[in-house]
């Protein structure tokens, strides 16, 4: 319960006054004003908070309160499935094939590298942060955050080795689509980098053949 959703905002909010008030709660880990095609802001915003009792303290002292002129409502934020049942099985069905080849990706690549590049961190996400939260499934050899791409204000990647392949797998299997920090974590098999052609180490035989 770390993500919330505000609606009925009013659009002459200022989205640094926004945050403001919300961060009085707990740590901020993303903001995000829905805009419509037009660029022009919807009357929702999206939230996360680092803490589920942040949001969960938000929610019961603000919903239904007004800010500016407008009365808002605070509340969970959830995926939500068409409605129509079509629609919904095969978005279900095609998740359960993506979780097939995703475990046939992991299991095959992982096992070789003991290696995941992790996705969507917060960007409050450190490396102690990151090592914590994979330390329970095994001995870490190598762990790293990576600086947040150019303009990027909302997430981070980083990447995870373990001594041991099997706890690699395991704990991606654990961990892939929870939340931490207030962000879905998204768990892919991590690869080797390819070794650099290194020109010094290298002898060259000159003669005429």
């Amino acid at each position: 319960m770390s993500r919330i959703i505000i609606k009925g905002l009013a659009s002459n909010i200022d989205p640094t006054y926004l945050k403001n008030r919300f961060s009085f709660f707990g740590t901020l880990t993303d903001f995000k004003w829905i805009r419509n095609k037009n660029g022009k802001e919807k009357k929702f915003a999206f939230l996360g908070f680092s803490e589920k009792e942040a949001a969960a303290k938000c929610i019961s002292v603000l919903d239904k309160t007004f800010l500016g002129k407008e009365r808002i409502e605070i509340e969970k934020a959830f995926r939500k499935l068409p409605k129509n049942k079509d629609i919904k099985n095969k978005i279900i069905n095609q998740s359960n094939t993506e979780l097939m080849n995703w475990t046939k990706d992991l299991i095959e690549k992982t096992n070789q590298t003991g290696q995941l590049f992790i996705r969507n961190l917060a960007l409050i996400c450190t490396k102690e942060d990151l090592e914590n939260l994979f330390k329970p499934f095994g001995f870490i050899s190598f762990a790293k955050i990576f600086k947040p791409k150019l303009f990027s204000n909302d997430s981070t990647n980083g990447t995870i080795v373990f001594g041991v392949p099997e706890c690699a797998i395991k704990a991606a299997s654990f961990l892939d689509g929870k939340i931490f920090k207030g962000r879905i974590l998204h768990i892919v098999p991590g690869l080797e980098k390819k070794k650099k052609f290194n020109r010094k180490n290298t002898n060259f035989i000159v003669g005429n053949f």
